[in-house]
């Protein structure tokens, strides 16, 4: 049987499975593409991106995609600029400041005293200078003071009236106030271009807060939740608080300083400053400064230092961090002579032991001068601490030019190690020592020094010189003629490129076993009298009027004040202010006298049977001047008293009082349980011998309970 299928048919049949043949190949092959692909994403090279961008100001948001140019899709919502002053001037580091609190802003006066203070506030770091700082990088002081200080009875003082201060004309005066008014319009412009840079920093993270929590790459592990959305509010509010605070005082700031009247006279005050040599600065209303710099009695204090020094160095800059640590001065040439006396050193010590000469070279303003040598010591090394003495005397014994000493790392390696042995044994010939202190109990070294005649002292450290818990025995220093001082704080420098020496800035002043009252009455005179000019007993702001404001008793017996003669200090002190060397205006600046106060005590307790205790006597606490001498409480500072043994510090102790109360003993003791227990020593017993004690007292001074009792048996008894 045969089929016949007509032309037509065969066409149609034909076409029909050349096309499912076409599609079962197109099938098989994407099936096999899916089957073996590793779902991996691969961008084509020859094809332009489609991946839209992140805000091209979002440096932290890097494309997988770079083969192409891509243009943004349009947003019609308005953009704030990131920073557009008004300036053509680039765009400025905006620095976060410490806020500064000022409810009504007051029209400053000038101030007309220049101090040295010590910031301890820290600062951006710098790297070590090989040479004499530049003026910017000086830790003493600016020949500016910026900071405004509102002074309350300062009348003006009309221009057109008789000049009531000698000495400044008429011409003067309108110079000055010319000076004022272009002070007060580059301010302005200065507190204009904060408010810029401010303004354009909050409208960024108020952008931000809005617009970004949607975009994954910057809102990294916060949820995509109302809880996440919470969190990044949080967070919002803690990055814009402070700048919005800056930017509302700068604001005001600004307001203060465009609605000022204009400035036609002077007052008292500022005529005084202007005869004294003072101008107003050309960059705020804030400060004056000198116009000729040999008028500016700091420059020419620091200058008269730098002379003084053995090694004597150019100008007013102080030593920098690397010349201090390489005991290098600029205008002397350093050269190492170890080799000269080898037999001296020997062999097991070259390395800890060395001898320098010094020559002056073309720099040196002193044509004088001549060479010098220096025997330095590694006190790291111990075994050539043990034998320096011996080869200090051998080497000075040979050669007559060495004149200086220098010590380095003292209880770096060793907290206990203690160089006074080295210092009283040093020759006569040796006039300059230099000591590093590196560990805060090194100090008691310079005990060593008492009976030495020293033409100069350096006392540097290379750790925290700023730190309060420096102190100086006084007495060891009396005999010392200059005492140099190169401020360095260690925390403002990069501490990846070495040591960084600076002089320490002793706060308190302390004395050891066995000085006497009579022994601190000495010190107190060498500080508030015979030294009172030499920056080391200037306390932590130094400058004229300073003075360190802990008084460390703790390593004695004594306990008190009592004795002490504060009241030949006060008159010693303030007379020494009214006079002060190198300041021909310090009687025409005398604010009036000033009484001598503390603001830290340090005694020792007793430990008796395990126990802890501090022990009185009525007799002592009479006259003892704790409510005289100890500083008055103000806002975030109250005078303290801590308690040690042996050097560790204890609190929640009883205070046994033995005797009988006479004259203002009671008060006294009042004064100091107020003090101790106000700085958390936790006194809640004070035992007294008597009845008749007890009822003089009083069953409680403040929370701690009066209770009759001797220590022994309070002790036997469990009460302590």
């Amino acid at each position: 049987m045969q089929i016949y299928v007509p032309r037509r048919r065969k066409l149609i049949i034909l076409a029909s499975a050349a096309m499912v043949l076409v599609g079962g190949s197109f099938a098989s092959s994407l099936a096999n593409n899916f089957i073996s692909s590793n779902h991996e994403i691969h961008y084509s090279s020859s094809s332009p991106s489609i991946v839209i961008k992140n805000n091209p100001n979002d440096l932290t948001y890097v494309s997988p995609v770079v083969n192409s140019d891509f243009k943004p899709q349009e947003n019609n919502q308005p953009k704030v600029d990131l920073v557009k002053p008004k300036e053509e001037t680039p765009k400025p580091i905006i620095k976060q400041e410490t806020p500064k609190v000022e409810t009504k802003i007051k029209e400053p006066v000038v101030i007309t005293k220049i101090e040295t203070p010590v910031q301890r506030v820290s600062t951006p770091r710098r790297s070590l200078s090989l040479s004499p700082r530049k003026p910017a990088e000086v830790s003493t002081p600016n020949t500016q003071t910026r900071s405004p200080v509102i002074v309350q009875n300062s009348s003006p003082v009309p221009t057109t009236r008789q000049n009531p201060t000698p000495g400044v004309s008429q011409s003067r005066i309108q110079y000055a106030l010319e000076r004022y008014r272009k002070g007060l319009a580059n301010e302005i412009k200065t507190i204009e271009f904060r408010v810029a840079n401010l303004q354009a920093e909050v409208n960024e993270m108020e952008r931000s807060y809005k617009e970004d929590f949607d975009k994954d790459h910057i809102r990294g592990k916060i949820p995509k939740t109302q809880a996440g959305r919470d969190l990044w509010k949080e967070a919002y509010q803690r990055r814009i608080d402070l700048p919005r605070y800056n930017l509302n005082r700068e604001k005001q700031y600004l307001e203060y300083l465009k609605n000022l009247p204009e400035k036609t006279s002077l007052t008292l005050e500022e005529l005084k400053s202007l005869r004294q040599g003072l101008v107003p600065s050309l960059d705020t209303i804030n400060a004056w400064e000198y116009e000729d710099e040999s008028k500016n009695p700091t420059l020419n204090r620091l200058k008269k230092h730098n002379q003084s020094r053995t090694f004597n160095t150019p100008s007013w800059y102080s030593l920098s961090p690397w010349n201090i640590s390489n005991g290098e001065f600029p205008g002397w040439t350093k050269s190492d002579v170890s080799s000269q006396f080898s037999s001296e050193i020997g062999s097991n010590f070259t390395n800890s032991i060395k001898v320098y000469e010094y020559k002056p070279n073309s720099e040196n303003e002193d044509k004088n001068r001549q060479p010098l040598k220096l025997i330095q010591l590694d006190a790291n090394d111990n075994n050539a601490f043990e034998k320096f003495q011996e080869i200090m005397a051998k080497i000075s014994q040979k050669d007559g030019k060495v004149q200086a000493i220098r010590i380095k790392n003292i209880g770096e390696a060793n907290s206990l190690q203690n160089a006074s042995s080295i210092l009283e044994a040093i020759p006569s010939q040796i006039n300059t020592v230099s000591v590093f202190l590196n560990n805060i109990n090194a100090t008691k070294s310079l005990r060593g020094l008492e009976n030495k005649k020293l033409k100069e002292l350096s006392i540097y450290t290379e750790i925290n010189s700023v730190s309060d818990e420096w102190s100086i025995n006084p007495n060891g220093l009396k005999n010392v003629d200059f005492i140099s001082f190169d401020y360095n704080n260690q925390a403002t420098f990069d501490q990846s490129q070495g040591k960084i020496g600076g002089s320490i800035v002793f706060s308190g002043l302390r004395w050891e076993k066995g000085d006497t009252v009579d022994k601190i009455n000495e010190g107190l005179s060498i500080v508030f009298d015979s030294k009172i000019n030499q920056r080391v007993f200037q306390g932590n702001f130094g400058g004229k009027g300073g003075w360190p404001t802990t008084l460390d008793f703790s390593e004695t017996d004594v306990n008190t004040f009592k004795g002490i003669k504060f009241d030949q200090f006060d008159k010693t002190f303030n007379e020494k202010v009214k006079n002060w060397e190198d300041d021909p205006y310090a009687q025409e600046n005398y604010t009036g006298f000033r009484k001598l106060k503390f603001t830290k005590l340090i005694i020792k307790g007793s430990n008796s049977s395990g126990s802890n205790s501090l022990n009185f006597k009525f007799s002592d606490l009479d006259g003892a001047q704790f409510t005289e001498r100890f500083s008055e409480s103000v806002p975030g500072s109250s005078p303290r008293v801590d308690v040690k043994i042996d050097g560790r510090q204890i609190n929640s102790y009883p205070v046994y009082i033995s005797g009988s109360p006479t004259g203002d003993s009671v008060e006294q003791l009042r004064k100091f349980i107020s003090v101790a227990n106000g700085s958390g020593n936790n006194i809640s017993q004070i035992f007294v011998e008597t009845e008749e004690a007890k009822s003089k007292i009083g069953s409680t001074i403040g929370t701690a309970q009066v209770l009759v009792g001797s220590q022994s048996s309070s002790s036997s008894s469990g009460l302590v």
